[in-house]
């Protein structure tokens, strides 16, 4: 019975913690030790006191499963900004608010970190939860038809670019298969295009 239910578990598919929705109900106040274990592997300290009332000391952590353009050349997954003078980088205004970019998923922490491994198991949990599954359902059709638009937009643009570049060709009178070659376009579309 036991190998069953087990096999059950690692069968489930368990919603991404990327998503607003699902980090939320997986750390929301209900979680405060889930949402300590998790801060305290991001910031490397033991954090025991979750006392949102009395907070002082700021830190926002972006979790990302992409990477920013502004980092591609720092070789980091996880980077901490602070405030700086622009000119004097050495000083600091203030160590109360700081900012950790981190471009991997959650369940990337999650593993590397033994601590709060019992976190899998809320998730779990809450992967069970219908309606908080049709929720991050629609966010993630939501990301892969943007995801496709962008990418729809982006091959367009270069249709129109060749296209435009093959017509300029024409006007200056380039042959046909000097056009094609350069463009990438077969007899028929070039000659298309001088109709139009």
């Amino acid at each position: 019975m036991k190998n069953s239910n087990q096999k059950n578990a690692k069968e489930k598919v368990l919603l991404k913690p990327k998503y607003d929705v699902v980090f939320q109900t997986l750390f929301s106040d209900k979680n405060k030790k889930e949402t300590g274990y998790l801060i305290s592997a991001i910031l490397g300290k033991k954090i025991t006191v979750l006392d949102y009332s009395n907070l002082k000391r700021t830190i926002t952590i972006g979790l990302l499963d992409y990477t920013l353009p502004e980092l591609y050349d720092i070789n980091k997954m996880h980077t901490v900004w602070t405030f700086h003078e622009e000119e004097v980088v050495e000083k600091k205004l203030t160590n109360l608010q700081e900012l950790h970019i981190i471009e991997m998923e959650v369940k990337s922490i999650m593993k590397n970190n033994d601590e709060i491994n019992e976190t899998n198991e809320k998730l779990e949990n809450i992967s069970g939860d219908e309606h908080l599954k049709k929720r991050a359902e629609i966010l993630e059709r939501w990301e892969l038809e943007e995801k496709w638009n962008k990418q729809s937009v982006f091959a367009h643009g270069v249709e129109e670019g060749i296209q435009s570049v093959a017509k300029s060709m024409l006007k200056e009178n380039l042959p046909l298969d000097t056009i094609c070659k350069v463009t990438g376009l077969s007899v028929e579309e070039v000659k298309k295009l001088n109709q139009d």
